[in-house]
């Protein structure tokens, strides 16, 4: 098991790599490829979880599975996961459009 578990860490590790050393032989800057890939962190950190978390609470619901668990707050509801979505789309939306038309003036 514990061979499995490091092998996948590897490939994971080696999937997450490869696309910056890719973009690296197109782009004569690197920090522009860090600045667009780091956009990415705004998905990865707001929009996918709260998208699984909207995807599991409706599938639970569709099985007829209890959805509360001992760890049910007032921030764990769909309505809150809906919201951290539409924030992260925005900040995503937000920062691209700073990257490519430069500073934006508020």
């Amino acid at each position: 098991v514990a061979g499995v578990k490091r092998r996948t860490s590897i490939l994971f590790r080696l999937l997450s790599s490869i696309p910056p050393i890719i973009g690296s032989l197109f782009v004569k800057r690197l920090g522009v490829l860090t600045d667009y890939a780091g956009t990415l962190g705004f998905v990865i950190a707001l929009c996918f979880p709260a998208l699984l978390f909207i995807y599991s609470q409706r599938k639970a619901y569709c099985k007829r599975v209890r959805r509360d668990t001992f760890y049910k707050t007032f921030l764990t509801t769909e309505y809150c996961a809906t919201g951290l979505f539409v924030m992260g789309a925005i900040l995503t939306f937000l920062v691209l459009m700073a990257l490519l038309f430069g500073d934006i003036d508020y």
